[in-house]
Parts: structure tokens; C-alpha cells; sequence
């Protein structure tokens, strides 16, 4: 472990060195350990007490699901109405001229396989006109193997299109790069930064498979989430929100006078404003 431990504190490792039992077996605690501590947040893991759920007033509302993900678990914020769900819902409803009801869902697995499982048990699902699901950092972190990453996947958005209504939008996000956010040697923010781009090119590839779903690539996590030195979650949900609102209006046709909505496309959307730093 001596050796180990000299290997991190260089920031150097040897090509001889680098095989996928160890990146697996001794690094990946590592990582994960120093993201958590990493990313700099008034609230670094709480999540919200209040209900999980809400409403934007106006006709026929359409109704969101924000699934998985520290956005499902609107994990960094007081309330859910801080969360992604609900600022999607505000976008959404701004677009469309109607009502929009949100729900945010916390996914207590971290295996995308293992979220099957977990989908298995809620019986709602159908009604639903627009379910995002969020895959979350926790592959990129742990070094999920791709074989592993597409299988389970592949299952997972089989199942929210199996039991969603026919006409429902399905939304997959990317696994956001956090590589330059993360305290460690640059060769451990090089694994992550590399291995967030396969899991990425890998979802794309098994979304494009379904006939439903579609992919969306978040904002950048950058400089736009951080208020007086400190990133802010409640930023980064508003922004990610927005974005996650104007994907739906497009998806399901909604039009707008809106001259501040700005482009929403999918298949897959990628949020490119000028002030992205994704670290590909």
C-alpha cells in the first residue's frame, strides 16, 4: 500500500501500473472519496424533508417526472421547489401556454442496472407525459465498466419506456463531467474525464436504439454555478432546468414568442452556450 499511496501523492502512473482491476479495486474509492470532498457547496449532501412534488397553474397541465440522479434527490437544496423538476416544470409551462405538474424522485441505488429493479415497484409511471431520467456521476466515479454501463442501461430505459404512456417524452441525461472538479492527482482526474466521455458516447448509442427515448447533454457545470466563491446548487438546477423545460416544448411540439427560451433541440441535445468547460 506504500507504494500505493507514493504513486497518488506524485500524481504519476506508470502505464505498466494501469490495469482495470486496480483502477476498480484501489482507485475508485479514492475518487469517489475525493469528489465528495471536492466540490465546494454550502450543502454538500442534504437533501429536502418537503413534498416532492408540485404544481404551475394553467390548462391541461402536462405532468414531469425528474427521476435518479442528484437532480431526482435534489440533493444540495431546502426545498424541491429549488429542485430541477420543478424549474423544468416553470420553463415548460412558460413555453406551452399551459399548466405543468412536477415530480422529483430520488433513486436510493446507484447501479443504473440496479434502478430497474426500483422502477419495478412504482405503478404510476404511464401517467406521466415527460419522465427525465438522470443516470448520475456514480459510474464515471466508480469505473463501472462499459459492458456493465450499456447492459444496464439498456434495461433501464426499456423499462420507463415499457411502462410509460405511448405518447410520453423520455428524456435520458448525460453523466456530467465533474473530472476538473474533483481534488485528486490530474492522472485520476485524466481516468474520470475519460471514462465519463465512453459512458456518454455509450449512452447515446444505446438511447439511439430505443424508439422513444431521446438523450439530452446537460449545461456544463462552470462558473455560472458559483455565488460569492461557493457553487450553488440552486444555480445549477435553474440552469439545468431551463434547459430540461425546453427540451419537453420541443419534443412535444410547443412553440413560443419567448425571445429569451433560446434553442431547444434533441437526439441528442447538446447545451452549448460559449461558457461550457466539460473537459472532454
Amino acid at each position: 500500500m506504500s507504494s500505493l499511496r507514493r504513486i497518488w501523492q506524485s500524481g504519476e502512473l506508470p502505464a505498466r501500473l494501469v490495469t482495470t482491476a486496480m483502477l476498480r479495486a484501489v482507485l475508485s474509492p479514492m475518487i469517489y472519496a475525493k469528489y465528495r470532498e471536492g466540490l465546494p457547496t454550502r450543502l454538500t449532501s442534504a437533501t429536502p424533508t418537503d413534498e416532492p412534488r408540485g404544481a404551475c397553474p394553467g390548462p391541461d397541465p402536462d405532468r414531469i417526472l425528474v427521476i435518479g440522479g442528484i437532480s431526482g434527490a435534489a440533493v444540495g437544496v431546502s426545498s424541491f421547489r429549488l429542485g430541477v423538476a420543478c424549474s423544468s416544470a416553470e420553463a415548460l409551462s412558460r413555453l406551452s401556454g399551459r399548466g405543468a405538474e412536477w415530480t422529483s424522485m430520488a433513486v436510493p441505488i446507484v447501479r443504473s442496472g440496479m434502478t430497474t429493479r426500483y422502477l419495478t415497484g412504482l405503478p404510476d409511471l404511464h401517467r406521466f407525459d415527460a419522465i427525465v431520467f438522470f443516470p448520475g456521476v456514480s459510474g464515471a466515479l466508480s469505473l463501472t465498466s462499459p459492458r456493465r454501463w450499456s447492459r444496464d442501461l439498456e434495461r433501464t430505459v426499456a423499462q420507463l419506456v415499457d411502462r410509460s404512456a405511448s405518447d410520453a417524452t423520455i428524456l435520458v441525461a448525460d453523466v456530467p463531467h465533474v473530472a476538473d472538479r474533483v481534488q485528486a492527482p490530474r492522472f485520476v482526474r485524466s481516468v474520470v474525464r475519460q471514462h465519463t466521455t465512453v459512458l456518454n458516447a455509450l449512452t447515446e448509442q444505446v438511447v439511439a436504439r430505443s424508439a422513444r427515448a431521446r438523450m439530452t447533454y446537460m449545461p456544463s457545470i462552470d462558473r455560472r454555478m458559483v455565488v460569492d466563491g461557493v457553487f450553488s446548487y440552486t444555480r445549477l438546477y435553474r440552469i439545468w432546468g431551463t434547459h430540461v423545460g425546453q427540451c419537453i416544448a420541443a419534443e412535444r411540439g410547443y412553440t413560443t414568442d419567448d425571445e429569451d427560451a433560446g434553442p431547444a433541440q434533441v437526439e441528442p441535445t447538446r447545451a452549448d452556450d460559449g461558457m461550457t468547460d466539460r473537459g472532454d
